[in-house]
């Protein structure tokens, strides 16, 4: 249990880092950020299930619960420090792609605030 324990929380730990340091270069991966948000949360959310009631669990337990619960936020939070970082101008189309991909609050808030209001692309079955 305790090797099994680990390794969930290290594809938490690995998930949340890709996704949202790393997530704006996945859209056009086979394995996107969403992929990465849907396990990170999913691991996170076992392991905290998995050591509810052990010592670990009462100390440590409600923060993979609420890893698992807002992960999504979390990688916003990561995001943003990662673009905080940066030097060169946001690529607004990656972002779009994010957003559509994702649905990132983040990424729609940071459109806005470029003056583009996200809207889904249609879809095959709108009529022309």
């Amino acid at each position: 249990p305790d090797e099994k324990n680990f390794a969930l929380q290290r594809v938490g730990d690995v998930s949340l880092f890709v996704a949202g340091f790393l997530g704006e270069g996945l859209t056009t991966k086979l394995v996107g950020v969403d992929n990465y948000v849907s396990m990170g949360g999913a691991a996170y959310g076992t392991l905290a299930h998995n050591i509810r009631g052990s010592f670990r669990g009462r100390a440590v337990g409600d923060v993979f619960t609420e890893l698992a619960e807002k992960f999504s936020d979390f990688v916003d939070v990561l995001a943003d420090i990662r673009d905080a970082a940066r030097t060169s101008h946001t690529d607004v189309l990656r972002l779009y792609e994010n957003w559509l991909t994702t649905g990132s609050t983040r990424a729609a808030r940071i459109l806005r605030s470029l003056g583009i209001e996200p809207t889904q692309a249609p879809t095959s079955d709108t009529p022309n």
